[in-house]
């Protein structure tokens, strides 16, 4: 697909960079980073995908206390509903 649509693209060299006109289209930038990447050692790499676990489990802590967030205030609304509610009926 890639070559299809950019052709044969050769990096070489220590790219420390890229060049603002290369950034798009996305494929491009995403075969630079590819290119970036296979020069990492070992150690590199796994901190690499150490931090992307680390920053999909804090996504997911946020997901979540936003979910149980909203059940909370749900809960408060229809407490306050009812109680409002409540004020209004007369006694007879």
């Amino acid at each position: 697909m890639f070559a299809q649509t950019f052709g044969k693209i050769r990096i070489t060299g220590n790219m420390t960079m890229i060049p603002k006109e290369r950034e798009e289209p996305k494929e491009l930038m995403e075969a630079f980073e590819m290119a970036n990447q296979m020069s990492w050692t070992k150690e590199e790499s796994d901190a690499y995908e150490a931090r992307g676990i680390y920053i999909r489990d804090e996504r997911g802590r946020v997901e979540y206390a936003m979910v149980e967030g909203e059940k909370i205030g749900i809960k408060k609304g229809i407490k306050e509903n009812a109680k409002a509610t409540a004020k209004k009926i007369k006694p007879y």
